[in-house]
């Protein structure tokens, strides 16, 4: 038995088992690529991935629906859509460069110190061009195949997961870094979750599969209680 402890991102107390989100890092192919193949399988993907957006913002209450909005008009964003066309005119592919240019702007946001709204969105922008990546390169949107109801335990949860699960399957959340009002955790509570952030990588590392208490009103959860 051993306990952790982080800081609450919503309410509750639950027991279940872990099942850890891991993704896989994304590997590019090395070409040669046909810019205007590799633009028209941009704008295809992005009208499919504001169409799945848009799909979960009508499924949302009004305080998550906001949030995936802004996913799906961050792609129309001209700046940095043009940026990503120049990348694919220099002779790299639309998934490469997709990921490329979103980085680049997550983190030019992450490192806005002094707006901590603005670093938030540092996730959405993160969130979005992933999902378009997976578009094009037909990766799944989803690491997860739930059978049973779960806590979900990561690194950190983009806004899309928790939508991404059939409801009812996420008994809670346990993320390693995050912050109690990032738009996961803003999603956790609308949706009624218990989760908590900031427990660290040691938990991570050995909580797949094992039983563990969310105790998310004081912050702290146990791996392995006793009876």
């Amino acid at each position: 038995m051993k306990r952790y402890k982080g800081f609450t991102a919503s309410p509750g107390l639950v027991l279940g088992q872990v099942s850890r989100l891991e993704r896989p890092p994304l590997v590019f192919g090395e070409g040669p690529f046909h810019p205007e193949q590799e633009k028209q399988a941009l704008e295809d993907a992005i009208q499919l991935a504001q169409k799945e957006l848009n799909d979960m913002a009508d499924r949302a209450a009004p305080t998550e629906q906001a949030i995936f909005l802004f996913q799906s008009m961050m792609l129309d964003d001209e700046g940095m859509m043009n940026e990503v066309r120049f990348c694919i005119n220099a002779g790299i592919g639309a998934a490469a460069a997709m990921n490329q240019v979103g980085q680049r702007y997550a983190d030019q946001l992450a490192n806005m110190k002094d707006n901590p709204y603005m670093q938030l969105r540092s996730v959405d922008i993160l969130d979005a061009t992933r999902r378009v990546i997976n578009i094009i390169t037909n990766r799944p949107r989803m690491w997860l195949a739930l059978d049973h109801p779960v806590i979900l335990a990561a690194e950190r949860l983009m806004p899309t997961d928790l939508f991404s699960v059939p409801s009812g399957m996420i008994l809670g959340i346990i993320t390693a870094e995050g912050s109690g009002q990032s738009h996961a955790a803003i999603i956790a509570r609308a949706m009624n979750i218990p989760g908590i952030v900031q427990v660290g990588r040691d938990f991570l590392d050995d909580c797949d599969g094992r039983t563990v208490i969310l105790d998310a009103t004081n912050g702290n959860c146990i791996l392995d209680p006793d009876a």
